[in-house]
């Protein structure tokens, strides 16, 4: 093999390569040539001293021979890299590359002899090529490699390696004793776990035993904890105490059994269950969570994490959950409740009937509820029904207080039931009625004293009766109870904002985006934050998130469609969205009311009409959807029905300013000039800043005859809105009708001013040149 590293060549070729040194000498380098009246060698395979054109001996063959091996070892010299300078600079610095660096499969002793060859200092490098040759064959001998340093063991293989029959015999007896060994100890083994096992099972079965005893106890001590008792209020909170400090004894017993038995899944079930009836379902399932580790195919334990999940549903709607976590927290229920079938556990009834909830299966809910009627106590089912209504709706307003019928009727019949409570707090919460709220919240709070949502849940009830320092206390509990609740930093975010501290409820939205970032509610509370300072932009970045979390929500289109409004956007964007919060919630008056406006300005007024007649179905109660209704039919010229309208608004808000001016134009309108005076003098009084009002009187103040009270008016009128500019043509008459001219005719004069082109310009012209 040709490594390059000398070559003979004829006159003719060493022209041709003096011709490319001179041309090119760092080409010719790169290309491994040498170079004429340059330092001799090939790069990459140069020793130092070579490389630094100082005197060269045998030891820099044997440096080549270290790099020649360490090529044939790796397939790499030992010095690389981009061109020749590159390598030689390489060399001088000492950056050599051994073959044991290159791959861990090189024996060590070629390894060691290639080091030992590729020594920097020439005085530590093997001195000859004999004894680098010498060492070469030792090795292919298998005689030992004078380079190299070998271990015991090493010494002992060799040895082995030459005297084969010795090491065959030493084999067979050591394989033969250490067989005989192995199943003697395996035998040993299986009757030790055997034993064992026996022993772990009996310790087991014990402790399962006490633990179903513990669970037992703790049903019986749930039951006097439920039983209504004819005492006074302190008496039974008393009495509730002592209950709940003897249940936390039995579920302490039930910990140290686990705690010795941690892999035992039926302890974990039993744990759970006992979790379940102290409504603590994050502790459940967190022993659920074992149970399923230690036995993923445990079906009790399958059946007990849906029933967990499914009670936990009022506690994500307590925590603000979204629709969309609501949604994939049902799939995930329903996926508990058939793995636990297809291990072979029964789906009891009640367990359908939640599933039916939750898969929004009426007919489903319907037949199992009548099947369930005669199985179990009523006030259970009194309490599914309630919990349907409770969980399918939006549970606000109308939906609220269907759920509250079933719900109280279970607490007729289980005075103590928790469940009812605990719905009937929100319920009423939800329905504005703050104290009943609030006493339902305390009843829950008697038996389950950590329960950080309804203390967040008391509070938000403490802030809408406006009792904000003890609102403040109860949020703070609920935090304290549960610092990543997002929704208690999102409650005191809002206390925050009624208070004014604006900048404080913006630092609690942001913790309560830490925790929870799609948490949409904070993004809705934001928005109306952001109204407030008339920040439009944030404000509108705010409702988009809220929607992209929510897109069925309508309040977040509404919010988006006022904002629009209040933005001067065009109105068919805000119609846009005001008709998407109408498809999510069909009896959205005020979203209907906003339409009919919107409309009523386009002059649609068919359509503004529908709508109106709709917000005033959806909420009667509503004095505007009468007032939008009484002015669409005044456009429309049914002015009695008008009437009709405007009456029952102004019966509902004696302070509706509108009302009285709608009024007014189409009493006056008839010419009952003094009834439309009296209206539009209550419009003044009730919006003194609108110059449309003080116009309105001073027309009729006109044609009753009081032209100083009417110039007044007008005055009035101008100073608050200067581009109202008919005003200064109405005034103008005024003066001119009492022979003022000359102010008649500045008045004139600043319409024209304003308005040259509109259609009464070219008459006023004419008029204010017969004017002194």
């Amino acid at each position: 093999m040709d490594w390059g590293l000398g070559k003979r060549t004829g006159e003719a070729e060493s022209q041709a390569l003096l011709e490319n040194a001179v041309l090119s000498p760092s080409a010719a380098l790169d290309q491994g040539l040498t170079l004429v009246g340059s330092v001799m060698g090939t790069p990459g395979y140069m020793s130092p001293e070579q490389a630094a054109g100082e005197e060269v001996d045998e030891r820099t063959d044997v440096f080549a021979l270290g790099a020649i091996l360490c090529e044939i070892l790796t397939g790499e010299a030992p010095i690389t890299g981009a061109g020749a300078i590159n390598k030689i600079y390489a060399t001088l610095q000492g950056r050599i590359e051994l073959p044991g660096d290159r791959d861990p499969r090189v024996p060590r002793e070629l390894n060691a002899l290639t080091k030992s060859a590729l020594e920097t200092d020439k005085y530590q490098r093997l001195q000859s090529v004999s004894d680098f040759v010498t060492d070469l064959q030792h090795y292919l001998c298998g005689k030992p490699v004078t380079v190299y340093q070998y271990s015991v063991v090493e010494s002992l293989m060799r040895w082995t390696k030459r005297h084969p029959a010795f090491l065959i015999l030493s084999s067979t007896i050591l394989l033969f004793t250490t067989l005989s060994t192995f199943f003697w100890a395996q035998k040993s083994l299986a009757e030790k776990t055997a034993r064992e096992q026996t022993e772990l099972r009996t310790d087991q079965q014990g402790a399962y035993e006490k633990g179903l005893e513990i669970l037992s106890r703790l049903e019986r001590l749930q039951g006097y904890r439920f039983q209504p008792l004819k005492k006074t209020e302190s008496d039974e909170n008393l009495y509730v105490f002592h209950i709940r400090r003897k249940i936390i004894e039995q579920v302490d017993l039930l910990n140290l059994l686990i705690k010795d038995n941690p892999r035992l899944p039926a302890l974990h079930v039993l744990a759970a269950k006992a979790h379940l009836q102290l409504y603590q379902f994050d502790e459940g399932q967190t022993h659920v969570r074992a149970a399923l580790e230690s036995d993923p195919k445990n079906g009790a334990a399958w059946l007990l994490k849906g029933r967990l999940l499914s009670e936990a549903l009022i506690v994500d709607l307590l925590g603000g959950a979204s629709k969309s976590a609501l949604a994939a927290r049902g799939r995930e229920i329903s996926r508990c409740f058939e793995n636990a079938k297809s291990e072979g556990v029964e789906i009891q009834q009640s367990h359908k009937v939640w599933l039916a909830i939750i898969n929004d299966d009426d007919v489903q809910f319907q037949s199992l509820i009548r099947e369930l009627v005669d199985k179990v106590d009523q006030s259970e089912v009194d309490y599914l029904r309630g919990a349907r209504t409770f969980i399918q709706q939006e549970y606000i307003g109308e939906y609220a207080k269907e759920s509250m019928e079933p719900f109280v009727a279970c607490l007729k019949r289980c005075p103590r039931h928790y469940g009812a409570r605990l719905m009937l707090s929100i319920a009423c919460g939800n329905l504005g009625l703050s104290q009943l709220a609030i006493r339902y919240s305390e009843l829950v709070l008697s038996i389950h004293p950590d329960f950080a949502e309804i203390w967040m849940n008391k509070g938000v009830d403490l802030m809408r009766l406006q009792r904000f320092s003890e609102a403040a206390v109860a949020i703070d509990r609920a935090i304290e109870l549960k610092p990543n609740l997002a929704a208690a930093h999102m409650n005191r975010g809002n206390l925050a904002g009624q208070l004014d501290k604006l900048d404080r409820a913006h630092d609690c939205y942001f913790e309560a985006l830490k925790h929870d970032p799609n948490l949409s509610h904070v993004y809705l509370n934001q928005a109306r934050l952001w109204v407030r300072q008339s920040q439009f932009q944030e404000d509108e970045g705010a409702y988009k998130k809220f929607i992209e979390l929510e897109p069925e929500d309508a309040y977040g289109h509404f919010g988006l469609g006022m904002l629009y409004s209040r933005m001067g956007r065009s109105r068919d964007v805000s119609i846009r969205h005001f008709k998407t919060a109408v498809e999510c919630r069909p009896k959205y008056a005020l979203a209907h009311y906003n339409l009919a406006v919107l409309f009523r300005e386009k002059e649609d007024l068919e359509t503004a009409l529908d709508y109106a007649l709709k917000a005033k179905k959806f909420n009667p109660n509503d004095a505007f959807a009468f007032l939008e209704l009484g002015d669409i039919r005044r456009k429309m010229g049914d002015t009695e029905q008008a009437l009709i309208e405007l009456n029952v608004a102004l019966s509902k808000d004696s302070q509706l300013s509108e009302g009285y001016r709608i009024r007014g134009l189409i009493i006056a309108k008839r010419g009952q000039y003094k009834e439309a005076l009296s209206d539009f003098n209550k419009a003044v009084l009730l919006a003194p800043k609108e110059a449309e009002n003080w116009a309105n009187r001073a027309i009729v103040r006109s044609k009753l005859g009081n032209v100083q009270g009417a110039i007044s008016d007008y005055s009035e009128a101008l100073l608050i809105d200067a581009e109202q500019y008919e005003n200064y043509v109405n005034r103008g008459l005024a003066y001119r009708k009492i022979g003022e001219l000359k102010k008649a005719k500045r008045d004139f004069l600043q319409f024209l001013k304003f308005q040259p082109k509109h259609p009464m310009a070219k008459r006023l012209r004419a008029i204010v040149q017969t004017m002194p």
